[in-house]
């Protein structure tokens, strides 16, 4: 039990019976008037029952001890202490083309999950004799209809890669998304006709300041993928299995008919995973379907702090709202107006009634401030900026000036986010 928490017990264990016999002093004193008013007792002076100060020792142990077993965990008094003093959120208002029970219904069925992930989890290592606990609260999303718009409030502020996408994808609200589109794969001499399926597109980044692990870790782990559909007799002696050989389209380039959704820019493959043979919907033929993960040219993940934002920087509306799919696709059918406001104050009990609750599946993706995860980064870069001994008398030349780049490019995300700039 924390300090903060001892303290509360003390004072309720003492609060609690000096109310209680309050209040049952002045309930007896009224009723003593009133019966005296009534002529039901006699007019006599009565000496005071004894025991009355053992019975607030007791009542004063036993409130002690309820408060102690009752009394909310460290994480739950925090969401307590945020509620009474308010917190930080993403707030997010969306108006509605019309305003019926219908569109309401579907609306708030298609942003559930985005309300889920973006809960906020509180959680406090406590350290004890018997050795170390976790002690867990999770603060939940709300939304309410109020004059056409639905509101909703997060969690907490959404982290940086998850604010990017849910704001592109708001920018490109309206945009269309083909289902399918035609590309080409050129491997050496050979060019493979590809089928790309858009709507399970998923992005994948991770910071490579998080840790400096070989060119193909870094490359899978910022990139974006989606389901591809190739012809079989095209990689029939690429095969292993029933799925292709690791690697072996490592290096190709993509190019597609559609050139303004990927920014008229060439894609390199940089992984393939997933793959099993299927049966063309004709019944004529067959073909390989996977996953297949994309990296434009233009960004090199070794000299990329955030590769998130850089993806997002890269792709069109267009891409973006296939890519980044943080919102539903039937969104624009029911909303012509979105508004994102970044960070703002909000305490359930003071605002306005008609809030529901959504509660978090698992540990939500909120933070309690905002640019948490950019200021993270800039301060990894410059504590591998300092192992590396870039600070020294003799360091090295090609990784110091690397790490001066990711450390000058984290520094430039975080004053970004700090003004509400991608």
């Amino acid at each position: 039990m924390g300090l903060l928490q001892l303290f509360v017990a003390i004072i309720a264990s003492f609060v609690i019976p000096l109310a209680s016999l309050f209040a049952m002093v002045l309930l007896g004193f009224i009723l003593n008037k009133v019966a005296k008013r009534l002529g039901l007792r006699e007019e006599k002076n009565s000496k005071p029952l004894p025991g009355w100060g053992y019975l607030l020792i007791f009542a004063t142990l036993g409130s002690f001890a309820w408060t102690i077993y009752s009394l909310p965990n460290a994480a739950e008094l925090r969401h307590m202490m945020d509620k009474v003093s308010g917190y930080n959120t993403t707030r997010l208002e969306l108006t509605l083309r019309e305003d019926t029970p219908e569109a309401r219904e579907a609306l708030v069925k298609s942003l559930t999950p985005l309300m889920r992930k973006c809960g906020r989890e509180i959680t406090y290592r406590m350290k004890g004799r018997y050795g170390t606990h976790v002690e867990r609260d999770e603060v939940p999303s709300f939304y309410r209809f109020h004059q056409g718009r639905l509101e909703i409030v997060m969690g907490g502020v959404l982290p940086g890669e998850s604010l990017y996408m849910t704001r592109a994808t708001l920018e490109a609200l309206g945009a269309r998304v083909p289902d399918t589109v035609q590309a080409q794969l050129k491997l050496r001499n050979q060019v493979i006709d590809a089928l790309m399926l858009l709507p399970s597109s998923v992005i994948h980044a991770l910071d490579s300041a998080k840790g400096f692990g070989s060119d193909r870790f870094l490359r899978q782990e910022c990139s974006f993928s989606m389901e591809v559909q190739i012809d079989l007799d095209a990689v029939w002696d690429m095969l292993f299995g029933r799925t292709l050989r690791p690697g072996v389209l490592n290096g190709a380039v993509l190019e597609s008919d559609a050139n303004d959704f990927f920014n008229k820019q060439p894609l390199r493959v940089v992984g393939f995973s997933d793959g099993h043979i299927e049966a063309n919907n004709s019944g004529i033929g067959r073909h390989l379907t996977g996953r297949i993960y994309l990296l434009p040219e233009k960004i090199d993940p070794a000299n990329t702090p955030d590769c998130g934002r850089a993806l997002v920087r890269w792709s069109s509306p267009e891409l973006r709202a296939a890519l980044l799919n943080a919102l539903p696709g039937n969104l624009p059918k029911l909303v012509n107006h979105v508004e994102l406001e970044q960070e703002e104050r909000f305490s359930p009990w003071y605002s306005r009634g008609g809030w529901q609750t959504v509660f978090p599946e698992g540990a939500g993706k909120g933070q309690r401030e905002a640019c948490t995860a950019e200021e993270k980064i800039h301060t990894r870069t410059i504590v591998h900026w300092i192992r590396a001994g870039c600070n020294s008398d003799s360091p090295d030349e090609t990784s110091c000036a690397r790490l001066k780049r990711l450390r000058d490019s984290a520094l430039e995300n975080a004053m970004n986010c700090s003004i509400g700039k991608i």
